[in-house]
């Protein structure tokens, strides 16, 4: 007599969960336990040090009945969650921006050795999406860029690097999330290009990877040249089983985008999405909220498999991947993994480091600016003269919620240490102003500011339109002026008429401390932006 199926587990092997805290909460741990989840996505509040996070994996890994999937979106700048315990890593078009294969194949080492120590065994990263649209919110510094060629070619690096490294990487967000201008995280994302356009650019990525991907995610935009009506590609049935899995031949492990965004739940419920996913053919689904809807979205899962509704040959599919991917369960750190871990830790910074600061580039292009009486084209890619040598300098900085853009700190570090060679060094003070300031904001900084030097960072100046009229305000009062994009590049379109103009393609620490590398002269900046600066951008028809 064949022996009975256990829906539960069957449906917990399709699902991962969320911790709420740095310790597994009862029902993460009951789930784990009795295999109605199959793994966790781990967070930064998840993270406090690297002894708490070993142990932790180590409790999932322990407890749990299936061999857990312990996943973590680190791929570096804006998007790491343990870049305050693991090595710092540059966004990818940072690495993109420094032109060194070997910079982009270090760092996936880095970041696939240092995770699996803890006890992790599955990186979301690359992001492989082709930044058609220059004003994407979401996608951005995180892509390689808008040369879907180069995409592909770096995703290829990365991809081998972490598996090499015996983790698995995940390719995302398939089928292309660069040519929308929503952010799923609010908002179904739209690709409004047609057919031609989808497999020139967003797919090529992905085509062109398909050996290397063991497992790729699937995000929440809607491809209107293929689905007629609004639906996720992480829910279409055209997209996943038709296109991925029939036309490409894939035979990898397909995992949905966190399934509590708003573009699934604004208009599907997080269970019943949940099984259209499956019904489409995906093999995982992330239902990153509070653990008990995670348990519930899982029962519904099951309901779905005993009813026949998830038909027994998916579901025997779904687990036949997994099992070839997360066959077994990941090793725990020790006490001596650990102690060589810090060690790498500390010596792998001054790589990633030089990585950074390799990547600070002069914005260039003969961009004019639209300012009509004061017209003014960025100079030409090697015409670098740094201003800063000696005297006052202000750093004029947003105050963002999540990124400190701690540049002041950095420059006063880095100067301080060059105090030895006895040269006259500047000096550094900080002004802070509002992401998006008012015109009074403006005036008030300005009136700061006015005859003095100033080093201008910007942070996404497209939507914070406040920050064009602080420049121009800048430009009226100071003596001179750097200008710093600390985040997308496109800022030089909005923010412009400076002699000086930096991108750093990366708000993180790490980055800003490059960029007081190349402000205090210690190198040049050597980067080359990897996106087309052109103000001109994709429409939603």
């Amino acid at each position: 007599m064949p022996a009975k199926k256990n829906y539960s587990k069957l449906a917990g092997r399709l699902v991962l969960g969320r911790i709420p805290s740095t310790t597994l909460d009862n029902v993460t741990r009951d789930c784990l336990a009795d295999g109605t989840i199959g793994g966790v996505v781990l967070f930064k509040e998840n993270a406090q040090s690297l002894e708490q996070v070993a142990e932790l994996c180590k409790e999932i890994i322990e407890i749990s009945h299936h061999p857990p999937v312990i996943a973590v979106d680190q791929e570096g700048g804006a998007v790491q969650r343990f870049e305050h315990l693991l090595t710092p890593l540059p966004s990818q078009m940072a690495l993109a921006s420094s032109q060194k294969e070997e910079f982009i194949e270090q760092c996936a080492r880095i970041n696939a050795r240092q995770c699996k120590e803890l006890g992790i065994n599955c990186l979301l990263t690359p992001v492989m999406d082709v930044l058609s649209n220059n004003l994407n919110p979401i996608i951005s510094t995180r892509s390689f860029g808008s040369d879907e060629v180069k995409v592909s070619e770096l995703s290829k690096i990365v991809l081998k690097a972490i598996a090499d490294e015996g983790v698995c990487p995940v390719g995302k967000h398939f089928p292309g999330h660069g040519s929308t201008l929503e952010d799923s995280h609010l908002a179904l994302a739209i690709n409004p290009t047609d057919e031609t356009a989808i497999w020139k650019h967003d797919l090529l990525p992905f085509r062109e990877c398909l050996s290397e991907l063991p497992a790729l995610l699937v995000g929440h935009v809607w491809l209107q040249a293929i689905d007629e009506e609004p639906l996720p590609a992480s829910l279409s049935h055209r997209i996943i089983n038709r296109v991925l899995r029939g036309f490409f031949e894939y035979d990898g492990l397909v995992m949905t985008d966190d399934m509590t965004m708003k573009a699934i739940t604004e208009k599907y419920g997080l269970k019943e999405a949940a099984v259209l996913a499956l019904e489409a053919s995906s093999d995982l689904i992330l239902v990153l909220a509070e653990p008990a809807e995670t348990l519930a979205v899982s029962k519904y899962i099951a309901d779905a498999i005993k009813s026949g509704r998830i038909p027994a040959n998916g579901v025997d599919n779904s687990i036949r991947r997994l099992n070839k991917r997360f066959g077994t369960k990941p090793v725990p750190a020790t006490k001596e993994t650990l102690k060589l871990l810090k060690e790498d830790v500390e010596a792998q910074t001054e790589l990633t480091l030089t990585a950074a600061t390799a990547s600070v580039a002069l914005l260039t292009g003969g961009i004019p600016t639209t300012d009509v009486e004061e017209s003014v084209v960025e100079p030409a890619r090697g015409t670098w003269k740094n201003p800063i040598s000696t005297g006052e300098w202000v750093v004029v900085a947003p105050s963002h919620s999540r990124y400190p853009l701690s540049l002041l700190s950095f420059l006063r570090d880095l100067a301080q240490d060059e105090e030895e060679t006895g040269k006259a060094k500047p000096t550094f003070r900080e002004v802070r102003y509002p992401l998006n300031p008012t015109e009074q904001d403006a005036q008030d900084i300005a009136k700061r500011c006015n005859g003095k030097n100033c080093i201008f960072l910007t942070f996404r100046s497209i939507t914070n339109k406040g920050q064009a009229v602080l420049g121009k305000k800048l430009k009226e009062k100071a003596k001179e002026v750097v200008a710093v994009a600390c985040e997308n590049p496109m800022d030089i379109t909005v923010v412009t008429g400076f002699r000086h103009y930096l991108a750093t393609f990366d708000p993180s620490d790490l980055a800003m401390r490059g960029l007081a590398c190349v402000l205090l002269g210690i190198l040049e900046p050597l980067g080359s932006c990897p996106i087309n600066l052109e103000r001109e951008q994709l429409e939603h028809r």
